[in-house]
């Protein structure tokens, strides 16, 4: 489940600097009329909904994790102790 979450901070992060690096590189660009091609145009509507996406999943199983480690479980002890009061006596 680590693993998981790590992927997708990984996945987050990875999609916000790609969006900082594309704005940096075209307001850098050193030209004197400033042309918007099919590229900028793709970038500017898929980058905010992937970051968007990306972060609800981040927090469903965030949230998920936080009530899956809530939950009450019974641990080894018990359960064998459950077990030995279930077991006939040979007495």
């Amino acid at each position: 489940m680590m693993i998981l979450l790590y992927f997708i901070f990984i996945a987050t992060a990875s999609i916000w600097l790609f969006g900082i690096y594309w704005l940096w590189k075209n307001q850098n660009a050193s030209k004197p009329s400033v042309s918007v091609n099919l590229s900028d145009r793709l970038v500017a509507i898929f980058w905010p909904p992937c970051y968007v996406a990306i972060a609800v999943a981040l927090l469903f199983f965030k949230h998920k994790k936080r009530i899956h480690s809530n939950s009450i479980s019974p641990s080894t002890q018990e359960l064998a102790a459950a077990e030995s009061a279930k077991a006939p006596s040979s007495l």
